[in-house]
């Protein structure tokens, strides 16, 4: 009975001294791996630590490579040099620790010489019996894998298998200092961490925690209920300029009387009377600089965590300043901007310009295709080949496409890339011009140029050619009335016919002349509609068509009333032609944006699209026996005036509307 006694209390000592040797273990690997700037330097020794408790012969440490996507051995113990480097790469999926690498979930093959496993190979090769792998994470981000093996026994216990998950995290914490914009984060979560778990141990782990608070760069204080300072680390002697000496046993608030009424203030306060753990960014007040502070209420007071946040602040500050900066350029530019994602081809963001130009909505644009949207379908060709042009340069300028818009209209614009990477993902950004109004300017000027070259060779030759014809015909005249020529007098009518038709097209050449002399006064266009009202009539009637006038008593306008008639002849003169028997020709008058619009509107079949982009050039015509003049002439008075011509047609018809500037709003005589 006796022994049986001995015999347990051996076991409890035992197991007492086993869990002793694990808590000295775990605050060695604590302190260690929080102490050093580079936890991959000490990792092999902390294993080797591990694995002599755990009475293991054998261990792995995998360390993630970024740049080759596989595994690499970065300590080990139990093998020779020459078979480690056998095994000093491992893609995902290979063997035991590939495969902890690949699932991101810890492995434990035991009693692996009778229970076969095709994954275990390598390890097997080495003797073991039993092996148990753990990824090394941050999160879900992968870091490595570390791993324990022996060749002495089948099984791992429980509490060796906590042991082993539980350094696995610490050497997982202690790596995820060296990842980028974490290691400052992860080494507070860590001693958040630790200053919650240890409060309660605090006069028991003094000197280790101590150690540990020294050693980060926050600064870390303690304050009583009575609202003294405890505990005052070296970051916050630096950071307030207050020794020790100067401060422990002193109320805060008399220290740092400038404090009371601050931010600081209320939210300590906060934390100390409801005990709630509160976080929060504010201006140091007496230090000049921005803190986050985290502060945690225990019994015996509260915790404080200061960290100098200035440079991230500026740096937040300056990044939200210049995303201001980019969208308010982005959304005023006067040209459409789309963002384009390059993987999938869809639209990331775009600017209001773009969705005008289009006549999208921004939720019928963004996260679909230009093919979706058809935006494109007219120069697929060219479209490609200006993105394969980008994605081989980087960028590419001032291609020239039409694009389709929502309601099937046209548009020629200039379209400009240029690859950038946004938030990690490859975009393009394309910046398109509108080109319309330039093509229909290039247009304009160019027909103004053959009218000013016809006018001017009117004005140049067309008075001597007339002076001839005059006499001709008039000789013409005096034969075919002599008896001797009057069975050739139809040939005489014929020639004197023609004679006047020459003559006609010359007077429609002089109408060109740049420099013709007009008589511009303030005239009411209904006045000038209503007095060819008989004359339209009439020819109305001899073509079986009918006229209707649609007059709205508009403004007076500055306009040479003699070449108004002319272009109101010239066009019901075209509108007749363009018509079948009982068609309807409409002239009329508005006001619309401070302009006087008269308007010539058929029922005829529409005018092609060949036609139109060459509209008023001279001799361009749709009629057999036309010379293309009349509708030159009508520019050539239009342009006379200060006035527009736009032109709107389609199946059921074409309008001419002449645009006049209103006499009072632009300035009579001037």
């Amino acid at each position: 009975m006796e022994d049986n006694k001995i015999h347990k209390w051996e076991q409890v000592e035992a197991e007492l001294l086993k869990a002793n040797r694990r808590e000295r273990l775990l605050n060695a690997v604590t302190c260690r791996l929080l102490a050093n700037d580079d936890p991959q330097s000490i990792i092999d020794d902390l294993c080797k630590d591990t694995m002599e408790y755990l009475e293991c012969e054998f261990f792995f440490n995998y360390l993630l490579d970024r740049e080759m996507d596989c595994l690499h051995l970065n300590a080990w113990a139990g093998i020779p040099r020459e078979e480690a480097v056998k095994i000093e790469w491992l893609e995902y999926g290979a063997t035991t620790c590939g495969c902890t690498a690949g699932n991101g979930s810890p492995l434990v093959s035991e009693n692996m010489t009778t229970i076969p496993d095709l994954g275990t190979d390598l390890i097997e090769s080495y003797g073991l019996q039993a092996y148990a792998c753990h990824p090394l994470m941050i999160g879900e981000e992968l870091l490595g894998t570390i791993s324990f093996g022996t060749c002495s026994r089948q099984v791992f216990t429980e509490e060796e298998s906590a042991l082993m998950r539980t350094v696995a995290d610490h050497i997982s914490m202690a790596m995820g200092r060296l990842l980028v914009n974490q290691e400052l984060r992860k080494s507070e979560q860590r001693l958040e961490s630790l200053a919650q778990e240890r409060t309660r141990e605090l006069e028991e782990s003094n000197q280790n925690f101590t150690k540990i608070l020294e050693s980060i760069t926050d600064a870390f204080f303690t304050i009583d209920r009575d609202w003294k300072v405890t505990y005052w680390n070296g970051a916050a002697e630096q950071m307030f300029s207050v020794t020790r000496e100067q401060i422990l046993g002193n109320v805060f608030w008399e220290v740092f009387p400038e404090s009371v009424g601050s931010e600081f203030y209320y939210e300590y306060h906060l934390a100390m009377r409801y005990d709630i753990p509160v976080s929060f960014v504010a201006h140091g007040g007496d230090i000049d600089l921005w803190v986050e502070a985290r502060v945690y209420p225990s019994p015996s007071g509260l915790t404080i965590y200061l960290h100098d946040f200035t440079e991230r602040k500026l740096a937040e500050d300056e990044l939200r300043n210049s995303e201001e900066r980019f969208y308010t350029i982005f959304n005023n530019n006067p040209d459409a901007i789309a963002i384009v994602r390059m993987k999938d081809n869809r639209y990331v963001d775009v600017n209001q310009r773009f969705l005008n130009l289009t006549g999208y909505s921004r939720n019928e644009v963004l996260e679909h295709t230009p093919e979706e949207l058809g935006l494109w379908s007219l120069d697929r060709a060219e479209l490609d080949s200006c993105l394969g042009y980008l994605e081989s340069r980087g960028e590419v300028h001032n291609c020239e496409l039409r694009i389709r818009t929502k309601t099937g209209k046209i548009a020629s614009v200039s379209l400009s890339m240029v690859m950038i990477n946004l938030n990690g993902e490859l975009c393009r950004i394309a910046i398109i011009r509108d080109l319309t109004r330039e093509k229909m300017m290039e247009a304009e000027i160019t027909r103004l140029d053959r009218l000013n070259l016809v006018g001017q060779m009117a004005a140049s030759i067309g008075h001597e050619i007339r002076n001839p014809m005059t006499a001709v015909r008039g000789f013409l005249q005096m034969l075919c009335e002599k008896d001797e020529y009057q069975e050739e007098r139809a040939i005489f009518d014929l020639m004197i016919e023609e004679l006047d038709r020459a003559n006609s097209i010359i007077s429609e050449y002089l109408g060109m002349a740049k420099d013709k002399k007009i008589n511009l006064q303030l005239k009411q266009l209904d006045d000038i509609v209503q007095s060819l009202e008989p004359i339209l009539r009439s020819s109305a009637l001899k073509k079986d068509m009918n006229l209707k006038l649609d007059l709205a008593e508009p403004s007076t306008c500055l306009i040479d009333e003699n070449e108004i008639r002319q272009l109101v002849l010239n066009m019901a003169h075209n509108a007749f032609e363009a018509m079948q028997s009982g068609g309807l020709l409409t002239i009329g008058t508005l006001e619309e944006n401070d302009q006087v619009v008269l308007y010539i509107k058929d029922q005829g079949s529409g005018l092609d699209a060949e036609i139109m982009e060459r509209l008023g050039t001279p001799f361009v015509t749709t009629k057999e026996e036309g010379t293309g003049l009349g509708l030159a002439v009508c520019y050539s008075i239009a342009a006379r005036q200060n006035a527009k011509i736009d032109v709107e047609t389609g199946p059921a018809g074409t309008t001419f509307l002449v645009r006049f500037p209103i006499a009072t709003r632009s300035g009579v005589g001037t």
